[in-house]
């Protein structure tokens, strides 16, 4: 849902107990559904966007106003900058004007030791401040290269989550090593606002190893070869000494080299084709339905299941419910997105049988861990309900059922919230979709839509 508009009003409120939140006036943080925001945890709070729009246009979230003030200025303006740190409690002085340390013992001494001293109790307590709210015009034509980048990390991160996977979807790989790398690179330009050593460590770890070698024996000149360059110089700066190949990489790295520099300087792409490919069009929403023989298909709830797992098109889920006397069992195929690391890989996923409650609510009826199939194209399993009907002779209804990580909680079983999960996935795949003629596309989606190898 991009909008057109280069100028709009953004509004912070401080809440009671000194948090302060803020985002564009007039929507509401609640009318983004889960499934399209994407948060980056930065100093001091987290800012997150809605990936639909394609403006810099962040929803803040501030927890400590003394710790935002480092970056405010450099994202939001001068002026916002001025009213958090107007907002920012100053708690050295609160607490030199609310007791008196010399008095109570010195520097060494716990509440226990003093349960009726108000002062103590002042200091335990949770500083409350008076509620606040201010506005400020946002020029998002003159926004700063650091807002259009956070924007940017937010959008890459969401699609390293929900690049939807399956030979069936017709997207190509989204190869992990190079979106991780581009994603690191871009968190280490932004260290003045991210904490870069835990945002691009844990990215580059799985990939260090990998890293070491592809430099060591020769990656060219072309895009990847600079970027496999810079993720390494930034492995240099971000790995725990402790990491297998850290040695190795600080080796091959050199000093004084600026691994930020060739994420920031993107290529624009002009002149991107603006239709999309008829293997992705064909691609409709489903709806859960049943054949005479019990077979019922359905697709899976992506924010249940980690990413490039399963197969993420429509209809990737088929059960099937059967009766064996009084015992009832539903049979579960789940297509793949990705083949498992080894045969006997455990998948880490279920699936979770409901049906209706007397009362209405959903109840759980049965539920068993999926395994992958012989040859890894899909997972398999029985759920084993028992005998649950009443009298047993009556006819079970199978309202829902979900494919979820092992021992997680279970959301929207019923299947009216699920037309809106199918609705909302729909969108997604056809936002990235609509990425195969942006101007900011990554690396690794430029080979994933090219289903083949960049220079």
């Amino acid at each position: 849902m991009p909008s057109s508009h280069t100028a709009v009003t953004f509004t912070l409120s401080r809440d009671v107990d000194g948090t302060i939140s803020g985002g564009p006036s007039g929507l509401s943080a609640g009318d983004v559904p889960l499934l399209f925001r994407s948060g980056i945890d930065v100093l001091g709070g987290t800012l997150w966007f809605d990936v639909r729009r394609s403006e810099p246009l962040p929803f803040v979230e501030i927890t400590s106003a003394a710790a935002a003030a480092w970056w405010v200025e450099g994202v939001l303006g001068a002026d916002p900058a001025t009213t958090v740190a107007g907002w920012a409690p100053d708690h050295a002085e609160a607490i030199v004007d609310g007791a008196d340390v010399d008095s109570a013992g010195g520097a060494d001494f716990g509440a226990d030791d003093f349960p009726d001293d108000p002062d103590i109790a002042l200091l335990l307590a949770v500083d409350e401040v008076e509620e606040a709210s201010a506005s400020f015009d946002l020029n998002l034509s003159r926004v700063g290269a650091s807002l259009v980048a956070l924007r940017r990390l937010a959008m890459g991160h969401w699609l390293r989550r929900y690049w939807p996977a399956g030979d069936r979807t017709g997207f190509g790989h989204l190869d992990p090593l190079l979106m991780d790398c581009e994603l690191a690179t871009l968190a280490w330009s932004l260290d003045d606002i991210l904490l870069t050593r835990q945002h691009a460590g844990p990215l580059l770890a799985p990939h260090a190893a990998r890293l070491v070698d592809l430099v060591d024996d020769g990656v060219g000149t072309g895009q990847r070869a600079r970027l496999l360059r810079a993720a390494l110089e930034v492995a240099r700066h971000t790995l725990v000494p402790s990491h297998p190949a850290y040695a190795a990489v600080c080796e091959l790295t050199a000093e004084g080299e600026d691994p930020g520099a060739a994420v920031l300087t993107f290529e624009r792409r002009q002149g991107a084709p603006t239709t999309v490919p008829r293997s992705h069009v064909a691609l409709a929403a489903s709806t859960t339905t049943g054949g005479a023989d019990g077979r019922r298909v359905d697709e899976v709830d992506w924010q249940q299941v980690p990413g490039q797992v399963l197969d993420w098109g429509p209809d990737s889920v088929e059960w099937t419910l059967r009766r064996d006397g009084v015992l009832w069992e539903v049979e579960v195929t789940v297509l793949a997105g990705a083949t498992p690391p080894r045969p006997d890989a455990p998948s880490n996923l279920r699936a979770v049988v409901f049906t209706r409650a007397a009362t209405g609510q959903p109840r759980e009826v049965g539920a068993a861990a999926l395994e992958w199939a012989i040859g890894g194209g899909a997972l398999v399993g029985v759920v084993p309900l028992g005998a649950v009907t009443d009298p047993p002779d009556v006819d079970l209804d199978v309202d829902a059922l979900v494919v979820n990580v092992v021992d997680a909680s279970v959301r929207t079983p019923w299947p009216a919230d699920r037309a809106t999960l199918r609705r909302l996935q729909q969108q997604a795949r056809e936002l990235v979709m609509a990425r195969e003629s942006a101007e900011d596309t990554f690396l690794a989606e430029r080979v994933a839509f090219e289903d083949g190898e960049v220079e």
